[in-house]
């Protein structure tokens, strides 16, 4: 198995440029960005920081069209996405 090539403009742009932080989700390209000295979040974490933020009102949709247009997204993850966002109750 091989990083797609999107994981891998995002790694070697990140090393590049100094940038300690990139946005991948497969399991694949989290391991080999964190065998790179980066640090790693995840869609659902970049929606929750840009909440927490108050760059965007809610997460809720951005969550909801993701799981609509294919992305596999556990349950679990989504409530606990929703529950750090503040969107629970």
């Amino acid at each position: 198995m091989a990083l797609d090539s999107g994981e891998a403009a995002v790694l070697q742009t990140a090393l590049n440029s100094g940038i300690p932080r990139v946005i991948i989700d497969e399991k694949l390209g989290r391991k080999v960005a964190a065998a790179c000295g980066l640090q790693v979040t995840g869609s659902l974490g970049a929606l929750v920081r840009a909440k927490k933020l108050g760059l965007v009102p809610s997460i809720a949709s951005p969550i909801h069209s993701m799981v609509r247009s294919g992305v596999r997204i556990s349950p679990l993850l989504r409530r606990i996405a929703l529950e750090q966002a503040g969107e629970t109750g």
